[in-house]
């Protein structure tokens, strides 16, 4: 199984920082290929959501999978994910594989699957973004929607972008959100954040 490009959509963050406004924010010079606007969004928006003590959202993600017969399949995702800091996430994702469970709290993670009645417990630091690294990089849990929980969101979500492109303002879910399309070794994401 090889994720080859991810889309995130993000409505609720749009939702969340609807009536913030969007100061540019200056990310590491590094990051050659971003383009400047691109830049300064997802600054923006990761210093908003350092700034929270809890927050929701919900992303629709979508990505290809290449099965073992070489055939590429498109798969969708619902992911809500609810952060309370330090230390506390509730996620749930439906997708192919039914509906799947985190929850981090008290330096405990719990990953629940309903369908099967199985779950796995496991400690965890007690900080949210040492729990997810456990998670994802030590259990190897995917999870898309996870740069988002960290501190410092716009460096996680940046680090490993070879290029950007800012695609104007378009509506979604009702809501004015600026589009983005960020390109990385193997994968091709979009982010929509609020304008």
């Amino acid at each position: 199984m090889k994720i080859k490009s991810r889309a995130v959509l993000l409505p609720c963050i749009a939702a969340i920082a609807t009536s913030a406004a969007f100061a540019a924010a200056t990310l590491v010079e590094s990051l050659q290929g971003v383009d400047a606007r691109s830049r300064a969004i997802v600054a923006s928006m990761g210093d908003f959501l350092d700034e929270l003590p809890q927050f929701a959202f919900t992303a629709e993600v979508q990505y290809d999978r290449t099965l073992e017969s070489g055939t590429m399949v498109e798969v969708h995702e619902l992911h809500d994910v609810a952060v309370k800091r330090p230390g506390q996430l509730r996620a749930t994702v439906l997708g192919e594989a039914g509906l799947r469970a985190a929850i981090i709290s008290e330096g405990t993670a719990t990953l629940v699957d309903p369908a099967s009645g199985r779950y796995f417990q496991c400690e965890v630091p007690e900080t949210l973004g040492e729990a997810v690294d456990v998670l994802v990089i030590d259990l190897g849990l995917s999870l898309p929607s996870a740069d988002f929980i960290y501190r410092d969101a716009a460096t996680t979500l940046l680090a490993d972008v070879e290029s950007s492109e800012y695609l104007g303002v378009v509506v979604v879910d009702g809501s004015p959100c600026h589009h983005m399309v960020f390109v990385q070794e193997g994968l091709e994401w979009q982010l929509w954040v609020s304008a």
